[in-house]
């Protein structure tokens, strides 16, 4: 009978992702966990992501090689939201098969000759992140899809063209014929939930791969949870914790003014908004005279900590269809409950009345209803 360690095989594993790490959002995150996962686990791992960098860079990130390198196009996919529509819409364009990434793309991976290329976010790289992996690891291309880009330009399935690419709409349609036939190479695919494993099933795209459905994990281990709950702050205040994007598709408007709305009639009620985006100069200016309302903008580590600990409840007020809320995990982690939008796949990790509370989505009423319950 063999022992594990005498079966286990260290491999070299390429994870590919335009966003890595905390400044890359939720799918940055799980990508920056998984690597670090992995390198314990005595693989060899080597990330290759974007930045705004003048020629490729390479440091390590303890033993994780990271490679940075800015892909050829009007600009990098972090700062999309500071573009005019005429520019978004020529980047897109760009964006479906960009040979000068192809050509980047293929130098990095010829170079590391990996046994498994497991991709996250591809959109900046383009779909011939597809075709290059799988010349260079046949049989062996991993995609985990942290939200809607492979099927929609715009990542989400917010708006008339989330509508669009949801009903494979013509003006939408094409875009997913041309995904389908570039993500040929890819073996595995990868979604968080079961909303996002119909949702890419029905479209079209990855037409030979094996799809799986792995949930996200908020990263800790079981004796930091322990760590965590023994810890665990009290208080006789009211906080709601946003922790996410400050973008118009994640409810910010809906939720400040369900709260401000509140507020006045609960003086221990307050709101906590961390996280950076579009948004946030409006959101300032408008709440300004709000007392209870604070921004704290983008945090990690022990301010990310303090702040789960501190809250009540976690509120996550999306109004698009949300492939997973990993921000619902890290809650339950310190054992509070949430406040989200009935939408996507939010649904799949809320009990309504025991690990708390579904609403209808972009309904300033309803949010404020269920927090003044």
């Amino acid at each position: 009978m063999f022992h594990e360690q005498q079966i286990f095989q260290a491999m070299k594993i390429v994870l590919v992702s335009s966003l890595y790490g905390l400044s890359g959002g939720g799918a940055g995150l799980v990508a920056q966990q998984l690597a670090e996962g992995l390198a314990r686990s005595e693989h060899a791992v080597v990330v290759i992501t974007s930045g705004d960098v003048k020629a490729p860079f390479i440091e390590m990130h303890g033993r994780i090689k990271v490679c940075t390198f800015r892909p050829a196009s009007l600009y990098l996919l972090q700062e999309k939201h500071a573009h005019p529509v005429w520019q978004k819409a020529v980047w897109q364009l760009i964006d479906i098969y960009n040979p000068l990434v192809k050509k980047a793309l293929q130098e990095l991976l010829a170079s590391e000759q990996p046994d498994i290329i497991h991709i996250h976010k591809m959109r900046g790289f383009s779909g011939a992140v597809w075709r290059v992996a799988a010349d260079v690891a046949p049989g062996r291309v991993i995609q985990t899809c942290h939200d809607f880009e492979s099927m929609s330009p715009q990542g989400t399935l917010h708006g008339r063209v989330g509508r669009w690419a949801m009903d494979r709409k013509w003006p939408l349609r094409w875009y997913q014929v041309i995904r389908a036939s570039l993500s040929q190479g890819v073996n595995v695919v990868i979604t968080p939930s079961r909303f996002a494993f119909e949702i890419l099933g029905k479209s079209g795209v990855f037409p030979r791969a094996r799809q799986q459905i792995v949930p996200n994990s908020h990263g800790w281990t079981e004796k930091q949870l322990d760590s965590i709950r023994r810890d665990g702050a009290q208080t006789n205040d009211l906080n709601l914790l946003f922790l996410g994007r400050l973008e118009p598709e994640k409810g910010l408007r809906e939720l400040c003014a369900a709260f401000a709305s509140v507020a006045s009639r609960w003086p221990a009620l307050h709101l906590t908004i961390a996280g950076w985006g579009s948004l946030e100069a409006e959101l300032h200016e408008a709440y300004a005279a709000q007392a209870n309302i604070t921004f704290v903008g983008q945090v990690s580590g022990e301010q990310k900590a303090r702040l789960l600990s501190d809250a009540s409840a976690v509120v996550v007020p999306s109004s698009c269809a949300e492939s997973f809320g990993l921000v619902i995990l890290e809650a339950y982690a310190y054992g509070k409950p949430a406040i989200a939008s009935r939408i996507g796949a939010l649904p799949e990790l809320i009990q309504p009345g025991k690990t708390g509370w579904l609403v209808q989505p972009g309904s300033a009423q309803a949010l404020a209803e269920s927090i003044e319950s």
